[in-house]
């Protein structure tokens, strides 16, 4: 063995002697003199503790990630570990902000409170950040980078420096080489080693404490991300709840609309739904006009019910909303005269908001509601949207509800021109027949001929008081038969005169085929009204002329009644609603009721009635009657 190992220093005994052998380890240590072999262990044992702090320092390290539950009380534990470790004097650790392309100082001991901001490329450290290497300087004030201001301003004497790049957690380097491709998120700066210059074991060491470093500095990170994910979910947690509050009452306005049979039950049932959302002691509606205003109000303390007043003068509740159309929140200084002269208590706090209507482009009113000083609430901006919201949504109900009303308005007015013209269609005829007849009897002085002619006047007087009665009966839903024995064929000899004058001037051909012409028991009128009803629809339906057809049949206990027309047929959308009231298609003077009185007549009679139809060839309908003989 060469004496040349007895040349090697001390404190690389150990690194030397884990290169050889047992047996040589054992020569080594015999050939030694005793108080070097003393000297030696000592040394050893000195070098051992030495690794075992750094060991204990690792450890400390470790365990403060699993204890430490914020991170900057982990990083304070590692950078004092890390000064510790090193024998320096102190540390400091910055962090790299890539948007603003500069390092500032997280931790920096024995500095205060007071944060160090560099550029990178600034300073050793800004120059560590850019190049992506670590430096171990000796003498800092003879390195180009070293800011001398520094030890001015605080009175520290920088001596020596060991300065390291933190890298991502992601892309850490197991060695100090290759690092230039790494991703540096921050800086690690120590100086002033205690017993000299740092090494290249303090490298190494401070290399392995920087993969802890990057290990907190990116639970940071992931930690304030989701710190911020979280804090943005609440705050849509909340936008989403206020979105849902909204909607339900949103949802239950129009509900309250839609179950309110009156505008005043409607607008009640609103304000006392604001009061109920606010908890405030009163609402109050305005709704103005050129002339006066109509005031209602919900105030529980004064009345249980919502009630109403007319005001016969522009100054109302109110009136400022009206005029500025702006809404708006008021303390107990700027409260309205004419509002706290209603109120028996001191009101604290108004919002109101304008009615206004954007498709009139008008402001119809105002809505308010008031706390007290009992409650000492005050109302906030999201109140006031919320209550804008149901302005908005009263707004649009009562515009919705005039709406209705004008249309319905004008329904009922269609609806009677239209039933007013069918009447007077319906009774032209009869008027003809008895002006007809009146001529007659003007001409003729035979005494039984004008005997004859009077009969047929009154008859026609009677039916046309008939068809005034069965219009208002069937008007207000009234349901009468006079039930009389009713000879077929008698019935239509009598009828025959009528119905042919009826359709011979629209150039109609009427053909009778009475096959049955016994008893039935049946409302003689009433059947007349069906069977010209029918021959009306008919006639309406063949414009250029044609035929209409009645057969009438025995069929058991019952007697078939068979009208046929040769005319267009009746429109497929008509069909399944034909019996409908005021349904009628292209017709100039029909009302709509014709075919839904037949109906209304047959089912008086126990009776049916049914149709086919052929476009452009005709339609027939069949009335099966009982003969009502039992």
């Amino acid at each position: 063995m060469s004496d040349s190992f007895f040349n090697i220093p001390v404190p690389d005994y150990l690194s030397a002697l884990m290169e050889r052998e047992s047996d040589e380890i054992e020569t080594i240590l015999a050939r030694l003199p005793v108080e070097q072999k003393d000297s030696i262990t000592q040394r050893l044992v000195d070098l051992v503790a030495h690794k075992q702090k750094q060991i204990d320092g690792m450890v400390a390290i470790g365990s403060a990630f699993s204890n430490s539950l914020r991170t900057e009380d982990l990083l304070q534990v590692i950078m004092e570990k890390i000064t510790l470790l090193m024998h320096a004097e102190r540390s400091t650790l910055f962090v790299l902000d890539a948007a603003n392309d500069e390092l500032w100082s997280v931790i920096s001991q024995g500095m205060g409170n007071i944060e160090i901001r560099l550029q990178v490329g600034e300073g050793i450290a800004g120059w560590v950040a850019k190049e992506r290497e670590s430096v171990n300087i000796c003498d800092v004030y003879k390195h180009e980078k070293f800011q001398k201001s520094f030890d001015n301003d605080s009175g520290f004497e920088t001596r020596n420096m060991l300065c390291q790049p933190v890298y991502s957690a992601a892309s850490n380097p197991v060695s100090l080489s290759g690092a230039s491709q790494k991703e540096v998120i921050g800086v690690v700066q120590v100086l002033n080693r205690k017993d000299g210059a740092f090494d290249e074991e303090d490298e190494y060491l401070l290399a392995a404490i920087c993969g802890q470093v990057s290990i907190a500095l990116e639970n940071s990170k992931l930690y304030t991300d989701i710190l911020k994910k979280n804090e943005s979910l609440r705050e849509m947690t909340t936008q989403l709840a206020a979105k849902v509050d909204e909607l339900d009452l949103l949802v239950e306005v129009e509900r309250i609309a839609n179950q309110s049979t009156s505008m005043d039950q409607m607008i009640g049932a609103l304000i006392e739904k604001t009061c109920n959302v606010f908890r405030s002691a009163g609402v109050f509606l305005t709704l103005s006009d050129v002339e006066s205003s109509c005031v209602h109000q919900f105030v529980p303390s004064l009345d249980p019910v919502p009630t109403k007043q007319r005001i016969k003068n522009k100054v109302c509740i109110g009136q400022n909303l009206i005029q500025n159309v702006e809404g708006m929140i008021c303390q107990s200084d700027s409260i309205s005269p004419e509002l706290v002269a209603l109120m028996p208590f001191t009101i604290s706090s108004v919002a109101g908001v304008p009615l206004f209507d954007e498709i009139e482009n008008t402001c119809i009113g105002a809505l308010q509601a008031i706390h007290t000083n009992n409650s000492g609430e005050q109302f906030s901006e999201d109140e006031l949207k919320i209550l804008n919201i149901i302005g908005s949504r009263i707004v649009a109900v009562i515009r919705a509800q005039k709406q209705r009303e004008e249309i319905e308005k004008n329904n009922r007015m269609a609806s009677m021109g239209q039933m007013l013209s069918g009447i007077i269609h319906d009774i032209k005829n009869p008027i003809s027949i008895i002006s007809g007849y009146v001529q007659l009897m003007a001409r003729n002085e035979d005494i039984e001929k004008r005997k004859a002619f009077a009969k047929t006047i009154k008859s026609q007087f009677g039916l046309l008081d008939k068809m005034t009665r069965e219009l208002l009966d069937y008007a207000k839903g009234q349901s009468s038969l006079l039930r009389t024995k009713i000879f077929i064929g008698d019935f239509f000899d009598d009828f025959e005169e009528l119905l042919s004058m009826e359709l011979s001037s629209r150039g109609i051909e009427l053909q009778l085929d009475i096959h049955y012409r016994g008893v039935i028991i049946a409302d003689s009128s009433k059947l007349q009204r069906s069977i010209l009803n029918l021959a009306r629809n008919a006639a309406d339906s063949m414009p250029e002329g044609g035929t209409f057809s009645i057969r009438v049949e025995e069929d058991g206990d019952d007697i078939v009644f068979q009208f046929q027309d040769s005319g267009q047929g009746i429109p497929l959308e008509i069909r399944e609603k034909l019996f409908d009231d005021f349904v009628t298609s292209g017709k100039k003077n029909g009302t709509g009721l014709g075919l839904a009185i037949v109906k209304k007549i047959v089912e008086e009679h126990q009776a049916s009635i049914s149709f086919e139809s052929v476009l452009n060839k005709g339609t027939t309908f069949f009335i099966r009657l009982p003969k009502g003989l039992s």
